[in-house]
């Protein structure tokens, strides 16, 4: 029997056809909820969806996407978080089409302000910048890995609120064991102004802080090459990092984005930070 769930990010739908004992593994894996940002799901009901994966069985592994469509056919055993990985790649494209781009990121809210902490690279002090910010200036570690930014309203409205333990100093800082996943007290839905972006590289202990603006010029290079992975697909590759896919950017979604982004740059300031993380903080 081929059933279906529905899995919603922000303001974007993505239906999963399916048999019922996938679906049921996809309802109660952790990763749904850790790896798609603001995430809700919807059992069996007839409700609105923008794009469909319909998850099938094969003598060989394949995905084919001609958007709103994608197929993955899989020779058992299935990898679910395949599936969750496809659905969001195929969530990002709906959410550009209406006005949203996911970073990959870490963010704290301080006095109902939203500042972004950004860059490619694991390591770098992301969330670590983000968790000392907020506990030095009374505030709240909303989000880890991804972020939502609505392009056409300025505002953050989302991201994923778990952390993924995967060193000691979070490991001390937590808690908890090296490769849980806390949850971090966050809203599934929010729309907080962006006060900076800010691009981290620090260190544990050791060196002095040094804060640098950077142009609305340099920013908004940053911003477009963070905007372009996930919709493009350059991280995205299934079946044991063996496949890639193909990217599901528009002209007309990239010539949008490019346009807002340019605004955005404007209206927010940007900043490169090094040193230690806790002076850093007091560059911020």
């Amino acid at each position: 029997m081929i059933d279906f769930i529905t899995l919603k990010s922000a303001n974007a739908a993505a239906r999963i056809y399916a048999k019922a004992d996938i679906l049921d593994h996809i309802e109660k894996n952790d990763f749904v909820r850790h790896y798609i940002p603001s995430v809700s799901l919807n059992i069996g009901e007839d409700t609105d969806y923008d794009c469909t994966i319909h998850i099938e069985t094969s003598n060989a592994n394949h995905i084919d996407i001609n958007y709103p469509h994608a197929y993955y056919h899989f020779s058992d055993p299935l990898n679910l978080a395949d599936v969750i990985t496809l659905t969001e790649f195929m969530l990002e494209r709906a959410r550009q089409e209406k006005g949203i781009i996911c970073l990959h990121g870490a963010v704290s809210i301080i006095d109902d302000q939203a500042y972004a902490f950004l860059g490619g690279a694991s390591g770098i002090g992301k969330s670590s910048l983000a968790y000392e910010l907020a506990h030095m200036r009374q505030g709240t570690f909303l989000y880890d890995e991804k972020m939502l930014i609505n392009l056409n309203t300025l505002k953050l409205v989302g991201g994923v609120g778990a952390l993924y333990v995967s060193n000691q100093y979070w490991a001390d800082k937590t808690g908890i064991n090296i490769g849980s996943k806390m949850d971090l007290k966050s809203q599934t839905v929010s729309n907080f102004d962006i006060n900076s972006f800010v691009f981290p590289a620090l260190s544990q202990t050791g060196s002095e802080a040094k804060k640098s603006k950077l142009s609305p010029d340099k920013l908004e290079w940053h911003l477009w090459e963070e905007s372009c992975r996930k919709i493009r697909a350059t991280s995205r590759r299934f079946f044991n990092y063996s496949t890639p896919v193909q990217s599901l950017d528009t002209e007309k979604i990239s010539l949008w984005r490019s346009n807002q982004i340019k605004i955005l740059s404007k209206d927010v300031t940007g900043s490169y930070v090094t040193g230690n993380i806790s002076k850093a903080c007091l560059k911020i």
